[in-house]
């Protein structure tokens, strides 16, 4: 059971560690600051999407 969150769980991560990087290169990249942190978080909201699929998936 715990094996099907890996994914979601590591795209969680991955997700947060990308929003998180954004912020040190704000002020001196900011194309490369916006474009990690919609990335990241688009990680995130399919990750979440995941999550619910997994949940409510007819086993």
């Amino acid at each position: 059971m715990a094996r099907r969150y890996t994914l979601p769980l590591l795209m969680l991560f991955l997700g947060g560690l990308l929003v998180a990087l954004s912020a040190p290169v704000r002020d001196s990249q900011p194309l490369i600051s916006s474009i990690l942190f919609y990335f990241g978080y688009g990680i995130d909201i399919l990750a979440i999407a995941l999550f619910i699929k997994i949940r409510f998936q007819k086993s």
